[in-house]
């Protein structure tokens, strides 16, 4: 069963001319857990945005990426380094369609460069210890959030304007379905995030039956006057 992101948006407000917080709650219908889930904001009407695009350091250490999974800015460098104590020789390498690489094999206190240029999941591992493997999310605006696993989140120094939020699931079976959000003057408001059912598709004697899941839910923003847009539409699944 394919599953998917809801957002419900509410206006959020800033001073004229100051950074605003974002701060809202993910949650999962049902039982299952999601982890590293990354929310983040897309100008909607072409704003400029100030990128800190200096190198992040992954490291290899222990046989393994530490951290294992992290996020970055498209056009930001991102130094792989092994730590090991010992004499150790590692590998990073990733077939994802947002980059791929091969740094070769690097030893002991050696450090390799990649540029990650455009925006997207990037799974690579280490081909000489199969147990290792990490993730980078590579974003394109610098306002986002990262959380542990589903809960509150906050995104702080946002301009005001117009922003679409959207969200960024590693799991194969999770997709997540954009809205927009307005920043302007006034007082603080929150915004919901829920993952829900969607309809699946159920085969029987060779044909294709769209089969209805539970109905999607709706957590209503808190201190909210104003819908700014419940334009929700199912994003196709998230490409591995």
């Amino acid at each position: 069963m394919t599953l998917a992101l809801m957002f419900v948006p509410g206006l959020i407000y800033a001073t004229t001319g100051e950074a605003a917080s974002l701060s809202g709650t993910v949650t999962v219908e049902g039982k299952r857990s999601l982890k590293n889930i990354v929310i983040y904001l897309e100008p909607a009407e072409g704003q400029s945005l100030a990128k800190d695009l200096s190198p992040i350091t992954i490291s290899q250490k222990d046989s393994g990426f530490h951290p294992a999974f992290s996020v970055t800015v498209a056009g930001t460098v991102v130094r792989f380094a092994n730590d090991e104590k010992k004499n150790i020789d590692h590998n990073v390498y990733s077939l994802s369609k947002a980059k791929k690489f091969d740094i070769g094999l690097i030893g002991k206190n050696m450090v390799r460069e990649v540029l990650f240029d455009r925006p997207g999941t990037i799974k690579f591992y280490c081909s000489i210890h199969k147990t290792m493997e990490g993730v980078l999310s590579v974003l394109p605006s610098p306002y986002f959030a990262l959380i542990a696993k589903p809960g509150p989140f906050v995104i702080d120094q946002v301009p005001p304007g117009k922003w679409i939020v959207k969200a960024v699931v590693t799991h194969r079976r999770y997709g997540a379905a954009p809205v927009s959000a307005t920043l302007s003057e006034g007082t603080s408001g929150n915004l919901a995030v829920v993952v829900s059912k969607r309809k699946r598709k159920k085969k029987k004697a060779g044909l294709s039956v769209e089969v209805a899941a539970r109905p999607l839910e709706i957590i209503m923003p808190v201190d909210m006057d104003a819908i700014v847009s419940l334009d929700i539409s199912l994003a196709p699944e998230i490409s591995q």
